[in-house]
Order: structure tokens, then sequence, then C-alpha cells
């Protein structure tokens, strides 16, 4: 039969021969249409394979971390739930004390999930022939009510996942601060402090540690690295997901489906910006939830040294993730603290040592800010308690730009310390929207399954879990409220609000159908109006709704659309045009992320004001001091800065600057080697306005510097007896407000600079372009 056999492997290689020429012709032929190597397949593949790089070594680094901390008291379940969240702190944490001393690079990349592994992968060796057996074990028959969950599961999924296909929906705050926070430190190869005092870095910043080491990914467009840092969000929230079953059947033990994680799933907010996944922070927090909460349960249980441990360790992650998840951490402190006090005042052994290691394990997990911060800049929560604190580094025109940063933050009522008004959002806060009106009007998108639930708790029997949970969650919306209350802010609470309601949910199923009926009616009731949010036209960024952008793009391969992998032109094309060493300046640029170089900001910053600088020669040296190479704006002014620090840097720009060059609307240009001569001259300014701050008059230079909230009265200026031309022949600026003075011809040794707002501010001595 051996001449069987060798015809049958004859067979079988030419087989395999035909079709790898198949396969080899087919990839010629796709080839010439589009360069295998642009294929977005690849691109999404590496983000992936980044993605659950960093969550498998988290999960074996967590395992191995919770046998030194006594993880077998959990539940099997609830320590794999726990143990991941354990992982993902250290990784994150790891990336921190690495880049303290200056070591992140390439070699960093691979060395911390290898830490990781190194350190759990002992006890998950040890322990995989077990979690084998018990997947061997798992039944795979599926109820057809299952399979149609799942199958909207599936549709839900791809809805949030096709969202973050492209770096161009992306968030505001992640264009702004948590990515290029991430890429700085990944540039600079430290996490160390920036000279400027850039206010952003003062925040919990774990979710963007994760997000440098996707930047340390080496050969790499930065397309790729912002795949992978969405692609690290994603995984963090399906792990979330698969935390929401963990929880709910400890508050309902006779749930038994993991079906009970889609409840998540039917909060329409997931969908919509800015609630969505946009490679922000909130839903990193959020995985941390969940994992906090049964931490927190041990605790209650037993409080000792080492569950307190644990429990400092989740409820870090979330308090190192967002200040704002404070809401839900404050609830987790009450109810370990009080039980710790109880049992202490009882004499209960070891009580006392474990509440004082609760509490000093908590102080030392959060140090990474509170600590940092007053190192760094003399004030825990920089710049904002710098009345009480002498925070660093500063300058005396540093209070008017916060101010102006906190009444943005607080706009639309966002804030309130009214407490009646917080307790009665407690019920209303998914009835009635608490955000900006331009993201999704007075239409209320977040969810409320939770609420309308709530009444059930009169009916059911035995609802004493389902009672404490759900007060559990009305005290952190009631925080939540105190706080900060824009919807966004609420996702951290949500793995705890899906988890309650599936709890909710599946007791009241077990009251037959009398309940079922009306349960069904309501989640789908739910579902049928949540069922449009992801096509809601409402990105303010985009002007559009992300689902729709990401499918254009995913099309412009086929429709050939040059530079399709540079992100948020022309940032890329700008950065492209300076020398990869280069730190450039964004002057008045709040969205910066797509440069792809080291960066310096003058916007929420306490280091420096143009207009205490005043002269280009001392704004030289402070540039040179921050080791700044180019500079670069646009013709809008932000605003947020005293009209002399925008005349003062315009004088610097345009008089001094090397090589300008105008791309796209953006001008870059070369700091010079040589500083200007140096100059005590105040200069004079001319302003025509409408009224306050400034009058129509002559300033000198120095008077401009007016806060731009609570700006108080206005130097005196000099009148214009004979009109603004007189004036005008011998001032270095300008300031006109059109619309009150449309008839004023300005000189022509005068160039248009900038528009602030409506006022259009000029500058002496530059050619016009």
């Amino acid at each position: 039969m051996k001449w069987v056999r060798r015809g049958e492997n004859a067979r079988a290689l030419g087989l395999g021969g035909v079709l790898l020429a198949g396969f080899l012709f087919f990839g010629s032929v796709v080839n010439a249409h589009e360069p295998l190597g642009e294929w977005l397949f690849f691109h999404y593949a590496l983000a992936w394979v980044l993605a659950l790089v960093l969550l498998g070594s988290s999960f074996v680094g967590g395992y191995g971390l919770l046998e030194y901390l006594g993880g077998a008291r959990f539940s099997k379940r609830e320590e794999l739930t726990v143990a991941t969240a354990v992982g993902v702190l250290t990784f994150g944490l790891l990336v921190f004390f690495i880049g303290l001393v200056g070591g992140l690079w390439a070699g960093s990349f691979y060395a911390i999930p290898a830490i990781l592994v190194a350190v759990g992968w002992s006890r998950a060796a040890r322990d995989l022939p077990r979690f084998v057996r018990l997947l061997r074990r798992v039944e795979l028959r599926v109820a057809a009510w299952q399979l149609c969950a799942w199958a909207l599961a599936a549709v839900a999924l791809w809805l949030i996942y096709v969202q973050l296909l492209t770096p161009e929906a992306f968030g505001f705050d992640e264009r702004w601060y948590h990515l290029p926070i991430a890429q700085r430190y990944a540039l600079t190869g430290s996490t160390g402090r920036f000279e400027e005092g850039f206010w952003q870095q003062a925040n919990p910043q774990l979710a963007s540690y994760l997000y440098t080491w996707a930047f340390l990914t080496p050969r790499v467009l930065l397309f790729d690295r912002l795949e992978a840092c969405a692609h690290i969000e994603f995984v963090l929230f399906l792990a979330t997901l698969a935390q929401v079953p963990v929880l709910a059947r400890r508050l309902a033990p006779r749930l038994r489906h993991p079906v009970s994680a889609l409840v998540l799933l039917t909060f329409p907010c997931i969908y919509l910006y800015d609630g969505n996944l946009h490679v922000g922070a909130d839903h990193v927090a959020a995985f941390f939830a969940i994992p906090a909460a049964l931490a927190a349960l041990r605790c209650l249980r037993e409080l000792s040294p080492r569950s307190a441990v644990v429990f400092a360790a989740c409820a870090g992650g979330l308090a190192l993730t967002k200040f704002t998840a404070w809401c839900v951490v404050v609830p987790l402190l009450v109810l370990v603290g009080g039980r710790g006090v109880w049992l202490s005042i009882r004499r209960r052994p070891g009580a006392f040592v474990g509440l004082a290691t609760a509490v000093g394990a908590c102080l030392l997990v959060t140090a990474p800010v509170w600590l940092r911060n007053l190192v760094w800049f003399r004030d825990p929560l920089y710049p904002f308690l710098h009345e009480h604190f002498p925070s660093r580094p500063w300058n005396p025109d540093a209070p008017g730009p916060i101010a102006a940063m906190q009444t943005l933050m607080q706009g639309q009522s966002l804030a309130s310390n009214d407490f009646l008004e917080a307790l009665k959002a407690t019920l209303t806060f998914s009835f009635i929207p608490n955000d900006w009106f331009v993201f999704h009007r007075d239409v209320p998108i977040f969810g409320s399954l939770f609420t309308l639930t709530l009444p059930c708790l009169l009916f059911v029997k035995r609802p004493a879990r389902l009672v404490a949970a759900h007060a559990c969650v009305m005290l952190s919306l009631l925080l939540w409220h105190l706080l900060h209350h824009a919807d966004r802010y609420l996702q951290v609470l949500l793995p705890w609000m899906a988890a309650v309601t599936a709890a909710c949910l599946a007791r009241v199923w077990e009251y037959g159908w009398l309940a079922r009926g009306p349960l069904l009616g309501l989640v789908a009731l739910q579902l049928v109006w949540g069922g449009d949010v992801p096509f809601l036209r409402t990105h303010n960024l985009l002007d559009d709704s992300p689902v729709r952008v990401a499918e254009a793009f995913l099309a412009s391969g086929f429709e050939q659309k040059p530079r399709r992998l540079v992100p948020y032109e022309p940032l890329g094309t700008i950065g492209e045009a300076t020398p990869e060493d280069a730190v450039i300046l964004a002057h008045d640029l709040v969205t910066i992320l797509g440069l792809d170089r080291r960066w310096v900001t003058d916007v929420h910053e306490s280091r420096f004001s143009y207009g205490v600088l005043r002269t280009p020669e001392r704004i030289h040296r402070e540039l040179s001091a921050l080791h700044v190479t180019h500079l670069l704006w646009t013709n809008t002014a932000l605003g947020r800065d005293s009209l002399a620090s925008d005349f003062a840097f315009l004088d610097y720009a345009l008089h001094y600057a090397e090589d300008p060059e105008v791309i796209s609307g953006y001008t870059l240009a070369r700091v010079p080697k040589d500083p200007p001569p140096a100059t005590h001259d105040d200069a004079r300014v001319v302003v025509l306005s409408c009224g306050p701050p400034y009058p129509t008059g002559v300033y000198r230079l120095s008077d401009l510097r007016l806060p731009v909230v609570n700006a108080g009265p206005a130097p005196p200026a000099e009148p214009l007896p004979d009109g603004p031309h007189a004036a005008l022949a011998t001032a270095s600026f300008a300031a006109v407000e059109r619309r009150c003075h449309p008839k004023v011809n300005v000189p022509p040794r005068f160039r248009l600079s900038q528009m602030r707002g409506r006022v259009e501010l000029y500058v002496a001595g530059v050619a016009n372009q």
C-alpha cells in the first residue's frame, strides 16, 4: 500500500502547489491595484496584537501578584477579574516609574510586558491545565433567545468598534492632552515634569501611561500607534463587559447566564460622542469599577492587610485614571473605612491593622498623583490650589487663564453645590441630559433601565443585596452631580449600573410571565429608542457621526486618497517639514496631535506669560530655556490669555522668527539662534473697541494684561481727539473691532496678523502677505 500513500502525498503536494500558485497570482493582481503593505487589515492586525499583548501580559502578571496577596480567597471568576485589574495598574505604573528615570525607549516596549509575564508565569503555567479542562467542560448549547441576544450584541459591538477605525473620530480631550502627553513621554523617553507647567499633566495619567507603551512601538507609522491606543481601550471595554456577570452573580446568585454582560450594551450613551469609546480615560477608569467593588466586598468580610492592599490597588486604578472617578471611589472608601472603624471599636483581632494597611496602601498607590504634584508643582491639585500652595512654575498672569478654563469647564451649569438638586438628579439623570447642548440637544440618550427598574425593589423577595447595591450607585450619582455632572463622567459608573440592572432583571424574571412580558417590553422600548444613536451626526469635531466617517475611511483605499494614513492633516505635513529632533511651540493650539514631534504648549501652562515677558529678547530667552526650535501658530487667537500676550507673541514671531512658511492656514517658523536686541520700550497700542474691557484709546502694551474672566476696570487710556489715524502713526500695534469702527483704514505699514474673536489684531513693521 506504499504506492497508494505515495500517490496521495503526490496529490496533496500537487494541490498545495496549485493553491500556492493561485495565492501568489491573486496577490500579484490585487497588489497592482493597492500595495499589500498599505492594506488596512495589517495595520489593524498589528493594533489587535499590541492591545492583546498589553491585556494578556497584565492578566498573567496580575494573576501572579494576586497569589501573594491572598487571591485564593476570591471565587475563581472574581479572582480573574481582580487579577486583570491589578495587572493593568501594574503595567501603567511600570511605564511611569521607568519613565521617571528616562528609561522609555524601544527596549522598554519589549521589557514591560516581559516583566509582567515573568512575574506571573509560574502560577499561570501551573493553572493552565485546569483552565483547559474547564473549557472542555463548557457546553455550547445556546437557547434561541440567547442566540438572538448574542447576535444583537455582535452588531452593537461592531457599531462601537467601527468608530475606532480612524483617528479622525477620536475625541477632543484625546487630541488635546491624553494622547499628546503619551506621545511626548515616548518621544522624550521620560514621564518627568513638563517644564512649561502644562496643567493637564497634573491630572491622573494612568490611561496616558498605557497609551505611552503603544507610542513606543518601533518602526511603525503614527497611524499604527494611534490605532493601537484605540484597540487598547476597546479590549479593556471587552474586559469590562466580561466583568458585569461576575458582579451581577454576586447580587443575584441564581443568575448563571453570561448574557447578563449584554445589559451594558443597552445603554445608548456608549454609542454617541462623547460617551462612546474615543481613546480617552473614561472607559479605562470604568474597567476598574467592578474589580474595586469586588475587592471592597472582600474587605467587608475580612479586613486583613492582604485584602486591604488588593482593595487599594483596584480603587487606586480608578483614582489614578480620572479625578471624576472619585464619585465611585468615595462610596467604597466609606464602606471599607466604616467597616474597619466598626471592627476596631469592637476590638476584633487584626481589624485596626487591616484598616491602617488600607489607609497606607491607598496613599501609596495614589502617590503618583498627589505626591508627584507636590514634588513637581508644590500643589497637589495644581494649578487650582495656587491660592493656598506656592505653586511652581508660576507667573503673575496665570490666574487669568485658570479662571477662563474653569469657566469653560463649568459651562452649561455642569457644576453645582445644590444638594437638593443633586438629590433630585439621582432619579432624573437619565431623562434630563446633563451635557453640553451641542452634543445631543435635550434628547435623553444615556439609558434608563437602571432608573426604571428601581421601583421593582419594592416587590421582589429578599432584596437586601439589591437595595445595598442600588444605594451605592445612588450615592455615586449624588457625588457625580456635585462634582461635575457631565454625562460622560458617568461612564465610570456604568459597569455598576449594568451589573445592578442585570441582577434586578434576573430577579424580576423569576416571577413568571406576568412580570416577564412587561419586562421584555421595557427592554425592547429602550433598544428601539436607542437604535439610531450610533448614527447621530453630533461629533463636534467632525460635524458627522463617527460611524459614517469610519466607513468613508475604510473606502479610502479604493478611492485612492493620498496620504490617507497620515492623520490630522495638515499637522502631519507640518511635522514632516521639521527635523526629527525639533521641539515645536504650539501657540494657542489645543488639538496638536498629529505633529509627531516633541512639543511645548503655551496654552494652559503657568511658567510664562508673553504679556509679562513683553519684549522679544525676554520671550526668546524663555523659549530657548525650553529648547524650542520652531513656532507654530494660526491666524486665529484662542482668546484665553490677555491681549498683551497676543501682541507680544506676534511681535516676536513676525519680526524675529526665521523662514516662515504658511501650510494650510498654519504658520511654521524657526526660532533664531541669536536673541533679539534687548529693549525696554513699552510699545503703544491703539484700541478701537465697542466697549469693555478696553474703551477706545491709546494704551501701553503693559496696560493690556487684564484677564479674560473678571477683567475689572481697564487702566486709563489716552484719548483720540484727532481721530485714530494720528495715533496709528506712532503706534506699534492696533486692535480694531470692526462692528463699531467699520470705516477705519489701518495704514499699510500694519499687517492684519490675527483675529481675536471679532477683534482684528494688527502689527506694525511687517510686510503684508
